[in-house]
């Protein structure tokens, strides 16, 4: 049996890059709203949430994640 190394979110560079401005946008939120961190979930969710809704460049029909993701 042999086993794979785990790989760590600081060896890929693209989920790095994505983790970290999800993060900052969910940040800003709170700031801007004046949260508290007990929001901070929801802040996340709503980060995701608005990337999601977004066009990407590395989809090239040029349509958001959430609507690819659900074509029939």
């Amino acid at each position: 049996m042999s086993c794979q190394p785990h790989i760590l979110p600081a060896q890929n560079a693209v989920a790095e890059g994505i983790n970290c401005a999800l993060m900052e946008s969910a940040c800003a939120t709170m700031a801007q709203a004046s949260l508290p961190e007990c929001y901070w979930a929801e802040a996340g969710s709503t980060a995701v949430y608005l990337r999601n809704c977004l066009p990407t460049r590395s989809i090239e029909e040029k349509v958001t994640p959430f609507k690819k993701w659900y074509e029939k």
